[in-house]
């Protein structure tokens, strides 16, 4: 499975992937929970440990790359 670039497709709205971000500071991260909600055309991310709530990610974080979860892995 590869990264793709936000300038080229978008995930499903509201689906969570995983997402590679730019922070203002230069460096690269890479998270895991975030989704893109097209309603407000911004990133968030699953803000609690246990999931309680979602969260834009403000403006120091850039997304610039996601990818689907992969397959669970089989015995």
């Amino acid at each position: 499975m590869d990264w793709i670039k936000c300038t080229d497709r978008m995930p499903p709205d509201m689906e969570p992937v995983m997402v590679t971000v730019r922070v203002n500071d230069g460096g690269k991260q890479t998270w895991v929970d975030a989704r893109y909600n097209p309603e407000y055309k911004e990133w968030e991310q699953l803000a609690d440990a246990v999931g309680d709530y979602w969260e834009g990610l403000g403006k120091d974080y850039e997304v610039t790359h996601w990818m689907p979860y992969p397959e669970p892995a089989e015995d």
